[in-house]
């Protein structure tokens, strides 16, 4: 997020899209340029190639990592992550060599812009639908209300967040053209990253009462603790990352230029990492296995009795 906000700088250097290497732009000196470039390549291969075999070998470990976390939904979250770190690299390789000029890089960033929160809402929904409810449910809560409250907030992010990237991307683009912007005051980004932030710390909550509950009932926490901590605190620190600039930007952005920029994308990076790496570790977690199998052999006992009552009704109307 907050590299788009320094679209400004880059209006003021000369235009070199004609330069035959890197060693021609004086920006790629830069150490700050250099490392954001690295990380973003790291964190590619660690979506495109680490992530997919550690998931893929959970669910060969354990049958409900499928059921928890059904592939299609982790797996378009992942596809998502790609394209937002492999156009990412892109755009700033290009752009820090000097390929293309500031126009370009905006119009390639908005779509960068678009596939990451789009990957962050995804991964949102995995942790506040499904293994929330499995955590509240094993711990002995009733998960009915929960979902409900999630699902409605999840709703919301989603909808602030379609209209935050129209608008994010509209304003990059202007500000690029020096044409008038929408929104100067940052009031639709400041109401998604408020409801994310929101959602985020009602899901971390959530998990953090769960996993306080099932050790004060000395309930099975295979596979929960530490992972459901981690996952809660992830989450709320990659919302408050995206928090955080959007009401410290002249801070952070205009008085002090790149350099915390980039800090602050190194760690929205690891912090994104954590949350899908937390989520596929506690999907294999063997007591939510045991508490889903249970209530599974339950309902199917439910239904197997209420079966000869059905028959015995139909029976009496028949007679």
């Amino acid at each position: 997020m907050l590299l788009t906000e320094n679209i400004w700088f880059w209006q003021l250097a000369p235009d070199f899209s004609t330069s035959n290497s890197c060693g021609d732009s004086p920006y790629w000196h830069e150490w700050y340029t250099r490392l954001r470039f690295a990380f973003f390549f790291i964190f590619l291969f660690y979506f495109t190639i680490c992530l997919p075999i550690f998931y893929w070998w959970a669910r060969r470990r354990t049958a409900n990592t499928s059921k928890l976390i059904p592939w299609y939904t982790y797996g378009v979250a992942m596809v998502f992550m790609f394209l937002y770190l492999f156009l990412a690299v892109v755009a700033e390789g290009l752009l820090d060599c000097q390929k293309f000029n500031a126009l370009k890089y905006a119009k390639l960033w908005g779509a960068v812009t678009v596939f990451r929160n789009i990957a962050n809402v995804i991964i949102l929904g995995i942790v506040a639908l499904p293994i929330v409810t499995a955590m509240t449910k094993h711990a002995g809560f009733h998960p009915e209300l929960s979902k409900i409250a999630h699902m409605i907030m999840l709703f919301f992010v989603a909808c602030f967040m379609l209209i935050y990237v129209v608008i994010w991307d509209y304003n990059l683009v202007h500000s690029v053209t020096l044409q008038k912007i929408v929104d100067k005051n940052y009031g639709i980004p400041a109401t998604y990253v408020t409801l994310y932030l929101v959602a985020a710390l009602t899901a971390g909550s959530h998990l953090m009462a769960s996993c306080f509950r099932m050790r004060k009932q000395n309930l099975d926490r295979s596979g929960v603790f530490p992972f459901s901590g981690l996952l809660a605190i992830s989450l709320i620190l990659m919302a408050m990352w995206d928090f955080i600039p959007v009401f410290a930007y002249d801070v952070v952005t205009r008085d002090y230029g790149k350099s915390p920029s980039s800090a602050f994308v190194i760690l929205g990076l690891w912090f994104q990492a954590f949350v899908f790496t937390f989520a596929a570790c506690i999907s294999m977690s063997k007591a939510l296995a045991d508490s889903a199998a249970r209530e599974t052999a339950e309902h199917a006992h439910e239904e197997k009795e209420r079966l000869p009552e059905t028959n015995g009704h139909a029976n009496g109307t028949q007679v």
